[in-house]
């Protein structure tokens, strides 16, 4: 089954809270994330919203893009894959260089 318009295709976390190197691909229906406390589900959850333009603010977890980054690096994104109806293609949208500590 193929991705509808809309749909995550992928997200991809570099430094990023408790991923240092990660991706996620989600399957084309339901997708439930779960693990023990501390595994990094929320972190999933906030990379989504930062990589996909919502603001600090909005998750209420920090005040700042750069509060984000892992401990004891000085840089790290977050790109979200998203499927494009217009562009038969899938689009990367990279949160990056607000990133930089």
């Amino acid at each position: 089954m193929s991705l509808k318009h809309g749909s995550i295709a992928r997200l991809k976390f570099r430094n990023f809270l408790t991923y240092g190197s990660a991706e996620v691909v989600p399957g084309p229906r339901l997708n439930v994330v779960i693990g023990p406390n501390g595994s990094g589900k929320s972190s999933i959850l906030c990379g989504l919203c930062l990589g996909l333009g919502g603001t600090p603010s909005l998750l209420g977890r920090a005040d700042d893009v750069r509060e984000f980054i892992m401990n004891e690096k000085n840089e790290g994104y977050v790109e979200v894959e998203v499927v494009s109806k217009e562009l038969e293609e899938r689009s990367a949208i990279r949160e990056a260089g607000a990133m930089r500590a």
